[in-house]
């Protein structure tokens, strides 16, 4: 390695053609190079600086990228992608020149190393390579074009060239003007950039495809509804939790052919991620409805937590292959039903087979824990383990949250019940529900507070948690149901009728009307329950009434499904 350093001046105040031919196209298939620098545009699937960048950052002790405010951001997220220091992209603002740029960098950076400058859109040959080190005054440019590709600068002239506009080296070297070189010609049009730029580079690729992968991965993560102790979950305290196969988020995960080989995609849902709509009355309308929260945000997240995840704990993955992924989901919005969950839960199995990492590695008690991670750390979603617990082990599942146990593993207590166990259940939710998160608001901070009140009620949760396993076990569905009811009512006298919320309260007293026992299997915007009456032959007649009855009101009514992963 040479103590020089590298300077990839990105900041021309002059155009080139071809940034200029695609702000004229309008064709769809193209608007994703608008705005797009000519020297990421992507030779052969790698963006142009990514083939300058290995072949030359070898051969400098240091390498900065300057650039100005407009493509900052551009340069930054490159940076991102090939693990480049973020602090050696320097903003200049706008540019003064090349020589005025440098000089920047050497102030900003303190260098006292001689300098080699050259520019983001040179597609680099090996050959040139020990022209960098003839001199530290050079130019080289290319012979046909007189188009100056790069500069040797000593530490001396450094100093002084804020003062100058133009550069006099001590040596000029003409360069042929070879396929790679020639595509630094500010003048290349965006036609020619197609025919033959684009995939100038294909022969040095070299990919080894016999170990890629080329089938689609599609995971399902379901619905859950809670069934005993909620909300202690996010409170210490202990839930049992059920897996339902009525509602789902499936994850298709598409891996990348040679050509594209590291990109990532994130395909957005077409309800969950509206990005076109019939007319501006129809965005307005969706706007009101389902606000502006998207699904795509889940993934995106999720692929964050889990490849640093892996870097943390040095699970080795190969990242050389990348993917589009997409998801679907019919689990409906803000009933307290899980959704966003089982939306990253899916992503996450579908990760674990895309990149061979096993259970062991990260076993079901940790994953659970990783995607609330995604959730709370990542998009400051409030939520608890339960759901990403469930989602992740499937069936009945009873769950303990002991504080000293979570604060030691970072996870609870996780146990499989029998789902044959359970009573014939039933769930109800709001047709048209308003957020579901609203129902946390104020009770967590009372608790963080060491308000005794709450404290008491969620340690009285989790004694309904026991209690429930306990009537199950001995085949006391009656039991059972009196503890849905009692987790109902206090949920009801801690948080209080208006957070509770009208429609909630309506579908309880149609359940107890119609001899069944009802709570919420999550934040609110549905109930769960199930018969609770004297003369078993009326039961079928109970839970057609009352289905009838909740329909009438507007709401949905089905028997739920309980779902074990094999």
């Amino acid at each position: 390695m040479s103590n020089k350093v590298l300077v990839i001046v990105a900041s021309s105040a002059k155009g080139n053609q071809v940034e200029i031919d695609i702000k004229s196209i309008y064709d769809p298939n193209y608007l994703k190079y608008r705005g797009v620098p000519k020297g990421l545009l992507p030779i052969s699937g790698k963006p142009a600086l990514s083939w300058l960048y290995e072949d030359l950052k070898e051969l400098f002790e240091k390498v900065f990228i300057v650039t100005d405010a407009y493509n900052f951001k551009h340069y930054e997220r490159w940076a991102s992608s090939v693990g480049f220091s973020r602090e050696n992209v320097l903003n200049k603002g706008i540019s003064e020149g090349v020589f005025r740029d440098v000089a920047f960098v050497k102030r900003v950076k303190l260098l006292e190393q001689d300098v080699v400058v050259t520019f983001p859109s040179v597609l680099w040959d090996s050959d040139l390579n020990n022209e960098l080190f003839r001199s530290s005054s050079f130019t080289l440019h290319t012979s046909d074009t007189n188009i100056p590709i790069a500069y040797g600068l000593g530490c001396e002239d450094i100093a002084h060239l804020e003062k100058i506009d133009k550069w006099n080296p001590k040596m000029t070297i003409p360069v042929p003007n070879g396929r790679l070189v020639a595509y630094a010609n500010p003048n290349i049009s965006f036609q020619e950039y197609l025919d033959h730029w684009q995939d100038c580079l294909r022969d040095r690729l070299r990919i080894d495809t016999s170990h890629l992968q080329t089938n689609p991965i599609h995971q399902r993560a379901y619905a859950r509804v809670g069934l005993m102790g909620n909300p202690s979950d996010g409170f210490f305290g202990k839930t049992m939790s059920l897996l339902i196969s009525n509602f789902w988020a499936e994850v298709t995960l598409i891996p990348n052919r040679p050509e594209e080989l590291e990109t990532i995609t994130i395909l957005p849902n077409p309800v969950s991620d509206p990005h076109s709509f019939l007319s501006m009355a129809c965005l307005a309308g969706v706007s009101e409805i389902d606000g502006y929260e998207t699904g795509d945000r889940l993934l995106q997240a999720c692929c964050k937590v889990f490849y640093r995840h892996c870097q943390a704990q040095k699970i080795p993955i190969n990242t050389e292959q990348g993917f589009t992924v997409l998801f679907e989901t019919n689990i409906p919005r803000q009933v307290g039903l899980a959704g966003s969950s089982a939306i990253i839960t899916a992503l996450w199995k579908a990760l674990m087979v895309f990149y061979g990492v096993t259970e062991k590695q990260i076993p079901l008690e940790l994953q659970a824990s990783l995607v609330l991670k995604v959730e709370q750390d990542e998009l400051g979603i409030a939520a608890g383990l339960q759901d990403r617990v469930i989602q992740s082990f499937g069936g009945l599942v009873y769950m303990d949250f002991n504080k000293e146990h979570m604060e030691k593993h970072g996870y609870g207590k996780y146990e499989r019940l029998d789902v044959s166990l359970l009573p014939k259940l039933w769930l109800a939710y709001v047709a048209d529900p308003e957020d579901s998160g609203k129902v946390h608001s104020t009770v967590k901070q009372r608790f963080l507070n060491g308000d005794q009140e709450i404290i008491k009620a969620m340690q009285k949760f989790a004694s309904f948690t026991d209690q429930a396993r306990h009537a199950l076990e001995t085949h006391n569905h009656q039991s059972f149901a009196q503890l849905m009811s009692a987790n109902f009512d206090l949920r009801r006298q801690v948080y209080g009728d208006a957070v509770v919320g009208a429609p909630n309260l309506r579908m309880i007293e149609l359940a107890r009307q119609h001899n069944c026992a009802a709570k919420f299997p999550g934040s609110g915007g549905a109930v769960i329950g199930m018969w609770n009456g004297q003369d078993k032959s009326t039961e079928e007649k109970d839970l057609l009434d009352l289905r009838f009855a909740l329909e009438r009101e507007g709401f949905v009514f089905m028997i739920l499904l309980p779902k074990v992963y094999e």
